[in-house]
């Protein structure tokens, strides 16, 4: 399970390099809008932002953070 956000970086960075080192893992990925109860729901594990992992879950990170930025045209800033 893993939130859209960051569907997309599992499927292009991490899968491939887990690929390589365990080529006898099957994984299926299912993409949710919301944060469901992983252990519930049958997940064997699933892919959390940090703010939004349960007190009762153990994170492993994946990679190293991420930094997110906004880029606007110099016209809209001058604007907003």
């Amino acid at each position: 399970n893993a939130p859209r956000l960051v569907a997309g970086l599992l499927v292009r960075w991490v899968l491939p390099r887990m690929a390589e080192r365990h080529p006898d893992v099957t994984v299926d990925i299912v993409v949710e809008g919301r944060l469901i109860d992983i252990v519930s729901s049958g997940f064997d594990a699933g892919v959390r932002l940090l703010g939004s992992v349960p007190k009762d879950m153990i994170a492993v990170p994946l990679a190293r953070p991420l930094r997110f930025i906004c880029v606007a045209s110099p016209a809209y800033l001058d604007r907003f």
